[in-house]
């Protein structure tokens, strides 16, 4: 039946105040015409708009198709492509992926996979003394046909988690023991539970802890509490948040709907407001067919597989969810305005070899800097040349190379690090520099090995740089989960609009492919390159239009998302991928005699250069 639906999608113009809006009927077909069009031709899925593919992509493409019951394309070529890949760390997301993804296709893994995962159960009876890592592991074991050696210290791993409030931690309670076997060990404990540098208490790890100790065929211990807990993180629009919604701002996301609705499955029962919750969901479908985090948010092919799951796991299937709506479709607008534009694609240097004084001064006084970038670079030390632009524009004399790039390393969330780059003007490095040596003892403790959270990370470390003009760019770890949802969660604060994410990283380095959760910022704070500090070679860009070719000109038009990142690429039949605002991309892809700089010297090139 969901096949037959896949010829239902129509389109229809409605007209008011003198304006066409474009509209279409979207639904369960369109949902699967938007996953199908995330299928590469030569096997795989990738980004819809975007040439190249990826184990993260196929995983979530492949998973929606089954669970819609949808034939799967390609499904040879799929499978040799997830066989290519390389095999990545053990539990890594990656390697979760790609290993499901194949047993989606109807391989079986050899056994190394089973015997390795067995290998390597801890003596607490996790797996890196993680709860996403132990979920991985027998998430994997039980669908290979396996299970731990021993499954009984595995579920006292949870257990030995779980709260009195029926939420599970990361860490485990006081006074519990690794060496405990007896599920019936679980006691009530007086312990604070306000401390938010020492509990983690998102809906993921009591949503991990519920479904492994029901695949491994223990009860749930406090059932009721956990339930009302789940229950609990539900907010007035009918989607839940990452916490109960009576301690942090409604932020109502799909993922969260779909852990909540998957784990209160698990324990025979439902949201306390089950049309809220699918109202929800059915807000999060757009005009191209899938599902975005939240209403308005873009699609991505992860966001609509936790739609698609959430709706079959709680309706009985897809259909039976996925309500038929209207939806109207955005413009695309190119923001080639008038010639008063200007186009200009920044460029950082390089950090050189040998590290400057200053930086060397700053570096010895334990503060975590990786890099510096300069402030101007001199043409004229290259005898009778000038800078030109890519447009053969001469440029005399010095060039500036806005803004400024200093590159520290701030402590992430538990799991991992973040590295920022503050790009600045010339008149506030003095103001920056101070402000990071008086932070030296901040730094230092915040450079623990258990690290922050993301909450106080953003307050203490770089709220600070952004009341001075700075505008920091996070680059996120790969395979930082935490670190995307959490920086998702800023957005919407004062914060939020004055802090930008890295896309790519100066040498090419595509960050949005290696960590691709990164396209779940598309469109809520803007891209651009960071500072690889590692090649001299030069293969992205930050891409901008601005009226002032100068720092001030930069900063504004990337909060006001006239910026993007072009990366280049051997797949991509242009030899660039772009990330950020479609109305900037298509106006660069229109326009690229004006910014391609792969063909002129290092030395020769600027800054920018006008549109003509």
């Amino acid at each position: 039946m969901f096949r037959k639906l896949l010829c239902v999608a129509c389109a229809v113009a409605v007209t008011g105040c003198g304006n066409t809006r474009r509209t279409t009927v979207v639904g369960a077909a369109s949902a699967l015409s938007y996953t199908l069009s995330a299928a590469k031709p030569e096997g795989g899925f990738g980004p819809v708009f975007q040439p190249y593919r990826g184990v993260h992509w196929t995983f979530f493409g492949l998973a929606i198709l089954r669970t819609a019951g949808a034939p799967i394309p390609n499904r040879v070529e799929t499978a040799s492509f997830l066989r290519e890949q390389p095999a990545g760390p053990q539990l890594s997301e990656p390697d979760f992926q790609r290993v499901l993804a194949l047993h989606m296709l109807g391989f079986v893994s050899d056994d190394s996979t089973i015997s390795g995962l067995k290998a390597t159960q801890g003596l607490d009876g996790g797996w890196n003394g993680s709860i996403g890592a132990t979920y991985r592991a027998i998430e994997l074991l039980t669908t290979l046909g396996a299970k731990p050696v021993f499954p009984e210290k595995a579920a006292q791993f949870f257990v030995d988690r779980l709260s009195q409030d029926g939420f599970f931690r990361e860490i485990p309670r006081p006074g519990t023991r690794s060496d405990s076997l007896r599920i019936a060990s679980l006691r009530n404990d007086s312990t604070s539970e306000a401390s938010a540098l020492l509990w983690t208490e998102h809906i993921w790890n009591t949503y991990c802890a519920v479904q492994t100790l029901t695949k491994l065929g223990y009860e749930v211990p406090w059932r009721p509490r956990v339930r009302a807990w789940l229950q609990s993180c539900q907010n007035q629009d009918g989607g839940f948040s990452f916490l109960p919604a009576s301690q942090v701002t409604q932020s109502s996301d799909v993922w969260y709907a779909w852990l909540a609705i998957d784990a209160l499955r698990a324990l025979g029962a439902v949201p306390a407001d089950s049309l809220g919750a699918v109202a929800f969901i059915n807000a999060c479908q757009n005009a191209d067919g899938g599902f975005g985090d939240r209403p308005g948010r873009q699609s991505r092919l992860e966001s609509t597989y936790y739609a698609i799951a959430a709706l079959n796991s709680l309706c009985g299937g897809v259909e039976a969810g996925l309500k038929e709506k209207v939806r109207v479709q955005p413009p695309l607008i190119r923001r080639d305005g008038s010639r008063d534009y200007t186009a200009n694609y920044l460029y950082v240097p390089s950090v050189n070899r040998v590290p400057s004084r200053g930086f060397r001064s700053l570096q010895g006084r334990g503060l975590p800097l990786l890099a510096m970038g300069d402030d101007i670079v001199s043409t004229d030390s290259v005898r009778g040349e000038r800078a030109a632009g890519a447009n053969g524009a001469q440029v005399p004399g010095l060039v500036e190379t806005f803004p400024r790039s200093v590159i520290v390393r701030l402590p992430g969330n538990v799991w991992a690090g973040c590295r920022v780059s503050f790009r600045i003007g010339a008149a506030q490095k003095s103001v920056l520099m101070g402000l990071l040596r008086d932070s030296e003892s901040e730094w230092a403790a915040g450079t623990a090995p258990s690290g922050i959270p993301w909450g106080v990370f953003l307050e203490r470390y770089v709220t600070p740089f952004v009341t001075r003009g700075a505008l920091p760019v996070l680059q996120i770890e790969p395979g930082d989960q935490a670190g995307i949802y959490a920086l998702t969660e800023a957005v919407g604060t004062g914060l939020s609009s004055d802090v930008a994410v890295a896309a790519a990283l100066d040498d090419g380095t595509d960050l949005a492919r290696t960590c691709p959760r990164i396209e779940r910022l598309n469109g809520l704070v803007p891209f651009t390159v960071a500072l690889g500090g590692v090649s001299r070679e030069e293969n992205a860009r930050t891409l901008w239009l601005g009226n002032k070719p100068n720092s001030e000109g930069f900063l504004e038009a990337l909060k006001n998302g006239r910026a993007v990142c072009a990366v280049r690429t051997g797949d991509s039949p242009t030899g660039v991928v772009f990330y950020g605002d479609p109305g900037v991309i298509a106006f660069a892809a229109a326009h690229p005699q004006t910014w391609a700089w792969w063909d002129i010297p290092a030395h020769l090139r600027t800054t920018h250069s006008s549109v003509r």
